[in-house]
């Protein structure tokens, strides 16, 4: 079984100092304008208010701070690669989201210089699904505090 506490030794074995703080995504214990970048992999599907987490995010970032969340894009075609039964995934409205889905609720948020971004597809370690399908290829959603 894989070690699920892995993330709190990969950096001190590699010499860094990391705090972790355990909160939660709608209401982070930080002050205004803290952070120069916040950086998320697979998260934003999750996310059962993505308008309030957004604003949230925005909030902690400094002017000119920037959102990074790593996704695996998806199309307008139907797939069958998804990892949980739509029961589970009903409450999250970004589940499959498109990249217009992204801009408009970065949009929203207040984000400037928005956008989503195709990766290259060499960065993708893991190429098949469980199915043997090809796995979709990651984007990174992007945006620019601004105001």
């Amino acid at each position: 079984m894989k070690d699920r506490n892995n993330y709190k030794t990969k950096p001190k074995e590699r010499g860094v100092n990391v705090t972790f703080i355990k909160s939660e995504g709608e209401n982070m214990p930080f002050d205004d304008d803290t952070f120069d970048l916040l950086v998320n992999c697979r998260v934003l599907w999750t996310l059962t208010q993505p308008e309030v987490s957004l604003k949230e995010w925005k909030r902690v970032l400094k002017h000119g701070g920037c959102l990074l969340g790593f996704m695996r894009a998806h199309t307008d075609e139907p797939t069958d690669w998804n990892a949980y039964d739509g029961k589970l995934e009903s409450p999250f409205p970004l589940r499959n989201a498109l990249k217009e889905i992204y801009t408009k609720h970065l949009e929203k948020a207040g984000y400037g210089n928005y956008n989503v971004i195709d990766m290259d597809p060499k960065l993708t370690v893991k190429k098949e699904g469980k199915n043997g399908k090809p796995m979709q290829p990651w984007e990174c959603v992007y945006g620019e505090k601004t105001v």
